[in-house]
């Protein structure tokens, strides 16, 4: 899943007298070509982890769900999984 897409910054915001105070996006992301990207668009993973709510980190909400729920990150351990394997491809062996 990409991601929300939501990427303008806001910074020094000023305090109204009321206590209220107001905010003015400033900031956003350009591509390489000089273009506005990612603002409404988001950005797509570089490895998919489709995400179920049986498979959603959290308390299950019914038994039904219970049944499914492992109770961890599936996005989090897939990157643990590939950052394994490539260490593992790449890793410096001593000479015995």
């Amino acid at each position: 899943m990409k991601t929300w897409g939501g990427l303008a910054g806001i910074w020094d915001v000023p305090p109204l007298m009321d206590g209220g105070f107001i905010t003015a996006p400033r900031g956003g992301f350009y591509n390489l070509e000089g273009k506005w990207d990612v603002e409404n668009v988001g950005v797509a993973p570089d490895i998919e982890v489709e995400e179920t709510p049986l498979t959603a980190k959290g308390r299950p909400r019914s038994p039904a769900r219970a049944r499914g729920c492992r109770g961890h990150d599936p996005a989090c351990c897939r990157g643990a999984q590939d950052t394994s394997r490539a260490s593992a491809a790449s890793a410096v062996r001593r000479p015995s």
